[in-house]
């Protein structure tokens, strides 16, 4: 900590008391050299590939909608599957349809929020209904696309609460999943999530919500 400025003195000088506040920051600290930064991808594994532990991190974007829109950016969020539960996601072996096995369709939880705050987004274990489910629409040159539907209620306790009043969400969503079937590995995968948000009360009026999860393997 080199300066603070935790209280001005009156608002008509509040712009210059917090200039004089990192001037002295500044003079205190010493001669301050250009930086020589670089771009860098601080994330390069969110949505493609696999990180350096071997999960996959599926990107996800998830927002609030007002009126059919948002006021706000999407919320931005990942999604970590391990290789097993990737592939879980695709379709068995000569399996037309099928169903994902429940505790990695849990793992969408962090899709069906229209809140970015951890304390009131349900875990993977509160999600009361849960289904994903998969249909394998065509094979072409090893490849095989598969249209997902899936849909999850969750009703989660808001955490640090003394009345421990819950927050409700319920979603829907339909995607596009591609899968290698000679490596047996999950190619591309794309989904889009729509439901209701319940804040706790008396802020429980319903909320639209809306996501995106996407992830590729390259």
């Amino acid at each position: 900590m080199i300066a603070a400025h935790q209280q001005f003195k009156d608002r008509k000088t509040w712009t210059r008391e917090v200039v004089e506040t990192l001037d002295q920051a500044i003079q205190d600290f010493g001669p301050v050299e250009p930086r020589s930064a670089k771009h860098a991808d601080p994330l390069p594994h969110r949505g493609a590939g696999f990180q350096p532990d071997g999960n996959a991190a599926l990107a996800v974007w998830f927002c609030a909608l007002y009126n059919g829109k948002r006021e706000a950016p999407p919320s931005v969020d990942s999604i970590l599957l391990s290789p097993t539960e990737l592939a879980a996601l695709a379709p068995p072996p000569g399996a037309k349809e099928y169903a994902v096995p429940e505790a990695v369709a849990r793992k969408f939880n962090r899709a069906i929020s229209a809140s970015n705050d951890t304390s009131q987004m349900p875990d993977p274990e509160e999600v009361k209904t849960v289904e994903l489910k998969g249909v394998v629409e065509s094979v072409e040159g090893g490849t095989a696309k598969v249209r997902l539907t899936g849909k999850w209620e969750a009703v989660h306790v808001y955490k640090g609460d003394e009345k421990k009043r819950p927050t409700y969400s319920s979603s829907s969503a339909e995607g596009t999943l591609t899968c290698d079937l000679e490596k047996k590995q999950v190619a591309s995968l794309l989904m889009v999530f729509g439901g209701t948000w319940r804040n706790v009360a008396p802020y429980d009026q319903p909320v639209n919500s809306a996501a995106v999860v996407e992830w590729r393997a390259k």
